[in-house]
């Protein structure tokens, strides 16, 4: 019976061309702006997903109100990561980068200005997920003057030759080895470095300046703790770390300045929120919309809706020139079920075929 079907369905397509090429490229039309646009929202909702570590990996932020200007910033001070190791039996690790800088690098005769060189410090891998070419994680950012490439910024500088041990001049003042290669960030990172340089030895390293925010803070909490754990924490650290310094500039108590309506606060945010946050300053990369992906995804279902009901109406408007067909089949004994299966298998039939063109269509 379903060869039946699919030899009727076959013999109407063939014979009726105009009608089942609008039909079938219409609703192809249809799947394929849905599926897009689906895709499109589906990669800026798994932002930062991919770390193995996603769900307990936070940023930590500053909220401050300085002479009546509130801002939210992903800046901090050089010791609190230490401090947050040290201190916080809830954290796992601690991590710093910074980006502030864009360095012309050369090797040999290839000469590039570059915006995407990171100094960070040696345990960068413990925190984020990367995958290794050449190098190992443990030793790659231990010494001074080591960076970390990733895999198109190696080819763009070495070819297909192994890097390892050779050198990077870092505008024209220091001289960078490479230690290690790693697999470039993907494109639903929120950070996306091509180099990874060591921190270790350079002056914001050991740098015990509080009120100094100039390093990207990120941790790890260990299992069975959450964000709630250390924000209520944050306020004692400030007290004791920064008020100190900040009698030291201003010449105030902590207290005093708190009290002059003043704020200053660190409060954790989770990575996969980062790609959506509208409120912090000195993003790394540009975020994206909520409220887009939203509109987005009403715009795919309502694309989708009008193309099967464009569908169905085509097929209702010929369902007159059926008729006769229809007719011959109750005369030769055909009844009511085998009628609505067989034209259900012909609208199957070409929602198939548009689903396959579909496919090729995003492809």
């Amino acid at each position: 019976m379903f060869k039946n079907f699919l030899k009727t369905a076959l013999r109407n397509l063939i014979r009726n061309k105009f009608y089942s090429t609008i039909n079938i490229v219409g609703l192809a039309i249809g799947i394929t702006s849905c599926i897009l646009i689906m895709l499109y929202v589906q990669s800026e909702l798994s932002y930062d997903k991919y770390h193995e570590k996603a769900s307990r990996i936070y940023r930590v932020n500053l909220n401050a109100l300085l002479s009546d200007n509130e801002f939210y910033s992903p800046v901090t001070s050089p010791p609190l990561a230490r401090v947050l190791e040290e201190e916080f039996p809830e954290v796992e690790a601690a991590v710093r980068f910074t980006n502030f800088t864009q360095p012309v690098i050369r090797h040999n005769d290839d000469v590039f200005s570059e915006t995407h060189w990171f100094f960070t410090d040696p345990n960068f891998f413990d925190v984020f997920t990367t995958s290794f070419i050449f190098g190992n994680a443990m030793e790659s950012l231990i010494q001074p003057n080591s960076v970390v490439l990733t895999e198109s910024t190696a080819n763009r500088y070495f070819g297909n030759e192994n890097p390892i041990g050779k050198f990077l001049t870092w505008d024209n003042d220091h001289d960078y080895q490479v230690t290690g290669v790693i697999k470039d960030f993907p494109q639903n990172s929120h950070f996306k470095p091509d180099f990874l340089a060591s921190l270790v030895g350079q002056p914001l390293y050991n740098n015990g300046e509080w009120i100094n925010n100039q390093l990207y803070t990120y941790l790890v909490l260990k299992e069975g703790y959450s964000q709630q754990d250390i924000d209520g924490k944050f306020p004692a650290l400030i007290k004791k770390y920064i008020g100190p310094q900040v009698m030291q500039a201003l010449g105030v108590s902590y207290e005093d300045f708190i009290a002059s309506g003043a704020k200053y606060n660190f409060y954790l945010q989770p990575i996969t929120d980062i790609h959506f946050d509208t409120k912090t300053i000195a993003k790394l990369e540009p975020g994206g919309n909520r409220s887009y992906m939203i509109i987005f995804s009403i715009i795919a279902i309502f694309i989708l809706v009008i193309a099967c009901i464009n569908f169905m109406n085509l097929s209702t408007a010929r369902s007159a020139k059926r008729a006769k067909e229809v007719g011959i089949r109750k005369s030769l004994g055909s009844n009511r079920e085998f009628l609505i299966t067989q034209f259900l298998s012909e609208s199957i039939f070409i929602a198939l075929i548009s689903m396959v063109l579909a496919m090729i269509l995003v492809q």
